[in-house]
């Protein structure tokens, strides 16, 4: 799915891209940052799995310096 996000990045030539996810997803924007740092200007991520054991809703900005 990584590779996915890449390639959709590139197939449309987005640029650098700050990436959102929820959930599952977030933890997926978070690999997808490990993986391609130089594709991202920063993620924001929501409710990542291990926010679930307190039931609350975390919004977490990264922005990344500039690479």
């Amino acid at each position: 799915m990584l590779n996915d996000i890449e390639f959709i990045r590139e197939k449309y030539e987005l640029g650098k891209i700050i990436i959102f996810g929820h959930s599952w997803g977030g933890d997926l924007a978070a690999h997808y940052v490990d993986k391609y740092p130089k594709s991202v200007w920063g993620y924001i991520i929501a409710s990542t799995a291990h926010h679930y054991k307190n039931n609350s809703l975390v919004l977490m900005v990264y922005l990344l310096s500039p690479r």
